[in-house]
């Protein structure tokens, strides 16, 4: 039985913890010399999906938690974008489709289309997060899944602009006081 979590949580805590993997993500991406090499490309896209798929579920939590003083337990993307205030998903929703018209997502929209199964994406928020709800499980152990599905690599991008939405003072503070810094 999973234990529910009634202990008040700081979400400023989990934004930075949840940065912390969205940075280490962003900086594996720009550390591959040549992006068109599928040697390079391959060695850094399932740690770098584990990275970008925990920082969604940790900015999830952190959303949620400031909605509710609670810090949800699990790892579903769908189950706790569906925690989250019906204002804060419309509008999750909204960056989300205004994302998807960049050229760059529509150029990997027409890549995944043409992927066995790929006729089947439907590029709504719901539908992609549904898909890809256990990536974080599914990529830490990928040679136990027959198809892990990750389509949200872009998604920590959002959560993280509407996060210092709601707390732009966050953009600004340094880490927590706990945390132990390398020399």
């Amino acid at each position: 039985m999973k234990k529910s979590s009634k202990v008040a949580h700081d979400p400023r805590k989990i934004f930075v913890h949840a940065f912390r993997f969205h940075e280490s993500d962003h900086r594996l991406r720009n550390s591959i010399s040549n992006k068109d090499d599928p040697n390079e490309v391959d060695l850094i896209a399932q740690p770098s999906m584990v990275l970008s798929a925990f920082a969604s579920e940790l900015y999830l939590k952190c959303l949620i938690c400031t909605e509710t003083g609670e810090a949800p337990r699990g790892h579903d993307l769908k189950g706790l974008f569906l925690r989250l205030g019906p204002l804060t998903r419309k509008h999750i929703e909204n960056l989300w489709n205004e994302d998807l018209r960049r050229p760059h997502n529509q150029k990997q929209l027409n890549f995944i289309r043409g992927l066995p199964e790929g006729d089947r994406l439907q590029p709504d928020l719901l539908f992609i997060i549904g898909t890809s709800a256990k990536a974080f499980e599914e990529l830490r152990y990928i040679y136990e899944t027959e198809f892990p599905r990750f389509l949200l690599g872009e998604f920590p991008n959002i959560l993280h602009r509407v996060i210092l939405e709601k707390h732009p003072e966050w953009g600004f503070l340094p880490p927590p006081k706990h945390i132990v810094r390398l020399p």
